[in-house]
């Protein structure tokens, strides 16, 4: 993973910088990885070899390193697509969203809109303080995850317990 970054990052780049591309290549690496552990409602993906869409919905801070950490890579047994859009909208067969600030609309509207839909959306403390059903938070020099159980459950996922022994906190299912 520290080629990764080095590439991310030329090797005279200040500290930071290096500290920001490595939290970029963590993350990016962490978004597809979580789909191995949550399972999409029954039917969800119409044929086994139908790709798993993963899509950053406004602004985009990965830009090329996304691309990069997945080529190649399977999640939950699929080949996984990325696209990018201007602001979250419904229809657009994400199964996962990182949803960042778009012009025009929060992150808080980008989840209002999605309620309901089978879609994972990840957000980050960086963007903004609303919460998806994965948030990143960097504590320390760390990237850690908050997972909203109640959110996922709204959304026909279900998060497998592994995923939720990591998490930094879990906000637990409602009863009923």
């Amino acid at each position: 993973m520290l080629a990764v970054a080095c590439f991310v990052a030329p090797a005279s780049a200040p500290a930071s910088t290096l500290d920001e591309a490595l939290e970029t290549v963590v993350k990016a690496t962490f978004i597809h990885r979580f789909a191995s552990f949550i399972s999409w409602p029954e039917g969800h993906f119409h044929s086994p070899g139908q790709s798993l869409i993963l899509c950053v919905a406004g602004r985009d801070p990965f830009g090329d390193v996304l691309d990069q950490a997945v080529t190649g890579e399977r999640a939950a047994g699929r080949i996984i697509e990325v696209r990018r859009f201007d602001r979250a909208r419904r229809g657009t067969q994400c199964d996962i969203m990182y949803i960042g600030e778009a012009q025009g609309q929060t992150v808080s509207r980008s989840l209002q809109l999605l309620a309901g839909e089978p879609v994972l959306t990840i957000t980050d403390q960086s963007a903004s303080p609303v919460r998806g059903v994965i948030h990143f938070e960097t504590v320390g020099n760390r990237v850690r995850f908050h997972i909203d159980e109640n959110r996922a459950s709204r959304a026909g996922l279900t998060v497998n317990s592994r995923l939720l022994s990591l998490a930094l906190s879990v906000r637990r299912r409602e009863a009923g």
